[in-house]
């Protein structure tokens, strides 16, 4: 099976980050032999094919970050009951 294969960049433009618009790099990925033999149900196709394309330019996947807990909300105070004042 082929696999075709794009990388983008990140780049900032105009003080925002975004992917490039073009890949930087372009290549073929096949998967036979021992890595089509590989293929099983451990991680995901996507996954599978991901590392193999990675593993085809030398580099590893980032590390999953897990996202930051939302800041708890500042609990709203009651209003304070009135008392009324006997004159």
């Amino acid at each position: 099976m082929q696999f075709s294969i794009a990388c983008y960049a990140k780049v900032t433009v105009e003080g925002e980050e975004t992917w490039s618009s073009s890949p930087i790099f372009s290549s073929l990925l096949n998967v036979t032999g021992s890595t089509w033999e590989s293929w099983g149900s451990d991680v995901s196709d996507q996954e599978y094919i991901g590392n193999l394309a990675l593993a085809q330019l030398n580099l590893t996947r980032a590390p999953v970050e897990a996202p930051e807990a939302p800041a708890e909300e500042a609990e709203e105070e009651a209003p304070a009951e009135e008392t009324p004042v006997e004159e």
